[in-house]
């Protein structure tokens, strides 16, 4: 038989120290974007959790307050039972649609797309196992007409 499963509950924090921990997101950000960023929690499925809030803060620091409401508006929209009501998902959606100021992500992206089309264009090479079946015939058809067009071949 199964063993039954076990749970632990989360102990809840007193009032005080509830209340301290807002105060310090209030000082460490200005309390216009902490208001800002409550208002904008209303819309995910944990509106009065501290991580939320602090999350939305970090984003407004990111990537700006207008970037943060649009992606809030964006989930919004959906019902209030949908799981992507998160806050991971505003984070993600900001990430996707913008350019990150801090890594750049999407300009590495870029860097990545190119080195990988050069890397197509030395050969198989550099990505260590060479190409065996249909990709086998269609990389020898490519370096032949390759070759042809370029005037490696002798014609006779």
């Amino acid at each position: 038989m199964r063993q039954p499963n076990t749970y632990q509950l989360t102990p809840l924090l007193p009032p005080a120290i509830r209340e301290a921990m807002w105060d310090g997101l209030r000082r460490e950000y200005s309390p216009e974007l902490f208001l800002q960023a409550r208002e904008l929690a209303d819309t995910s499925d944990r509106p009065n959790h501290y991580d939320t809030i602090e999350a939305l803060l970090r984003s407004i620091d990111r990537f700006g307050l207008l970037a943060v409401r649009g992606a809030t508006t964006t989930i919004a929209a959906l019902q209030r039972a949908n799981p992507m009501r998160h806050v991971g998902y505003i984070i993600t959606l900001l990430r996707n649609e913008s350019i990150d100021p801090v890594n750049d992500r999407k300009g590495k992206r870029v860097i990545r797309t190119e080195r990988r089309t050069e890397a197509r264009k030395v050969g198989f090479r550099n990505h260590g196992s060479p190409p065996k079946g249909k990709a086998l015939d269609r990389y020898f058809t490519n370096f032949l007409l390759h070759c042809l067009f370029e005037g490696c071949i002798m014609r006779a």
